[in-house]
């Protein structure tokens, strides 16, 4: 073998094991206990999970195409400004930071919410 044969090696077999370890820093799924309304608003909680914070997906379609994504560090979030009595469909996911990235745990199921 070449030194470039060896040198290839070692990358390739680094980049396994970074693999398997983010796998293991990917939390576990999370999901929404709680979903508030409130005046051009409304109030998410997570289901708390060992996990660096949390992101918030939530759109006015079912199939959230055009969905607006916020983060946050604790376990509840409150979206604001949005538009009233309308109905919003949402849905969380709990993030932690590995390495240079962030490894996210799968969405949870959707639910929704009418703003007031």
């Amino acid at each position: 073998p070449t030194f470039c044969n060896i040198i290839t090696d070692v990358f390739l077999f680094q980049k396994l094991v970074r693999r398997g370890d983010e796998k293991a820093a990917r939390p576990k799924a999370t999901s929404v206990t709680k979903l508030s309304s409130g005046k051009k608003s409304f109030k998410v909680t997570a289901k708390k999970v060992t996990a660096k914070g949390y992101q918030v997906q939530y759109s006015e379609k079912s199939n959230f195409k055009g969905s607006k994504t916020k983060t946050f560090g604790s376990t509840s979030y409150t979206v604001k400004g949005l538009k009233a009595k309308k109905r919003y469909y949402v849905r969380v996911r709990a993030y932690n930071n590995y390495l240079d990235h962030k490894v996210y745990s799968s969405w949870s199921a959707k639910k929704s919410v009418k703003t007031k």
